[in-house]
């Protein structure tokens, strides 16, 4: 599907800040070239495959907030290695059966900038000889086109495959003015039906901790976009705590005391608040360092505290395993000294989101040194926009929202 930029879907000024880190961003160290992480899911064996390629396309025009991956700008591979590395990775999972293997590269599986065909087509034939129950394959909507969608289906035997897409939230300000995923909801809509044309399934990533929005606010976001992504007919969802990431706008709003992390008693929260018929579609990802303590890719990550931590922990991955309602309760039931803090910091959070937005964006803005006329050009533009989006999200969607 080729999706245009507009001037309603893209923030002139948050692109052009993007655009600087992603310049200044430096290359990290390639250790290796693809990866294989292994969970438990409904008590069977779960696999994420990732490798490395040139970087996320959107990341190199001035991408999203949160994201660094376009961090394997620059580098350039031969295929062959590339190739070489996927195929020792996947010789651990031989005489395994695997009930999911998710595939993802530093960007979009199906950005033929980032994953040439020819490479494609080398991995697919690969994975023939993998026992596999479900595929899936990250990649952005605007990679995604029916050409690229029947050639997956003719050289991919396995019986269940999903294309997962980073949706991030439901609310097309929220996208272009907190996240700049220069998409829209209605591309993303159609994206899912094309995906359902072709027999495969459409995953949905939800984002927890979006910047310039409140702890508070963000959990509502959460799960009305998990209610959302379901009434549209995505068949999973699946929600991601942000990190701070180096090589992000994260970590340049955390220095600048303009953002922290959000807390795993955010992601408690969010799962208790989801209705018990959503949990069967619903996942969690990434709410612990799957890089280890001491990698220097990650700089913070969700948490709660020491004194609960393990407890907290054992619970989230009981639910990744099998997400039930009776898992919920007993997240929501621990106890801690932390979680009195949470709760005070998250009824202290009121007040007037778009004001308390735009002296962050302000702020933000004047740490890279847009101009001042760009900037109020686009304070006015954001204004307005707001009105709209709050007028849409009450009347048409007839919900009543926190920000409205």
């Amino acid at each position: 599907m080729e999706i245009i930029d507009s001037y309603e879907k893209i923030n002139p000024v948050l692109r052009k800040i993007m655009k600087t880190i992603f310049n200044s961003r430096r290359n990290f160290p390639v250790e290796y070239l693809s990866s294989l992480r292994k969970e438990i899911v409904n008590d069977k064996l779960s696999c994420q495959l990732w490798f490395i390629s040139s970087g996320c396309s959107h990341d190199n025009h001035g991408g999203c907030t949160m994201c660094n991956y376009g961090y394997g700008k620059g580098f350039h591979f031969e295929q062959k290695q590339i190739f070489g590395s996927i195929k020792e990775d996947l010789k651990e999972l031989e005489g395994k059966v695997v009930q999911e293997l998710v595939i993802g590269s530093t960007g979009s599986f199906l950005d033929n900038k980032e994953v040439p065909i020819t490479l494609r087509r080398e991995i697919y034939t690969l994975l023939s000889s993998v026992d596999l129950e479900h595929l899936c394959f990250e990649t952005r909507c605007d990679t995604i086109t029916y050409e690229k969608l029947h050639e997956l289906r003719e050289y991919v035997k396995t019986p269940l495959i999903t294309i997962e897409v980073g949706l991030e939230c439901t609310n097309d300000w929220i996208l272009r003015n907190c996240v700049n995923k220069g998409q829209s909801l209605a591309e993303v809509r159609t994206v899912v039906n094309m995906i359902h044309e072709m027999g495969m399934c459409a995953s949905a990533n939800i984002s927890l901790g979006i910047p310039f929005v409140s702890e508070k606010m963000g959990i509502e976001l959460a799960v009305k976009s998990v209610e959302d992504a379901i009434y549209w007919g995505f068949d999973e969802v699946v929600i991601f705590p942000y990190h701070i990431k180096p090589g992000t706008l994260l970590e340049v709003l955390n220095k600048n005391h303009l953002y922290k992390t959000v807390s795993l008693w955010s992601l408690i929260e969010t799962l208790y608040q989801i209705p018990r018929s959503h949990l069967e579609k619903l996942s969690i990802s990434w709410y612990k360092n799957y890089y280890g303590e001491s990698s220097p890719l990650i700089i913070k990550s969700p948490t709660t505290c020491p004194a609960c931590e393990k407890e907290v922990m054992e619970l989230l991955d009981n639910f990744k395993n099998k997400p039930t309602r009776e898992v919920v309760e007993k997240l929501y039931g621990v106890v801690c000294d932390c979680k009195s803090v949470w709760n005070m910091s998250i009824k202290c959070s009121e007040g007037d989101y778009l004001e308390n937005y735009i002296k962050v964006f302000q702020k933000t803005a004047e740490i890279f040194y847009v101009d001042q006329n760009l900037v109020e050009k686009e304070v006015s533009y954001m204004r307005e926009s707001w009105k709209l989006s709050c007028e849409f999200e009450c009347n048409i969607e007839g919900r009543h929202i926190l920000w409205s």
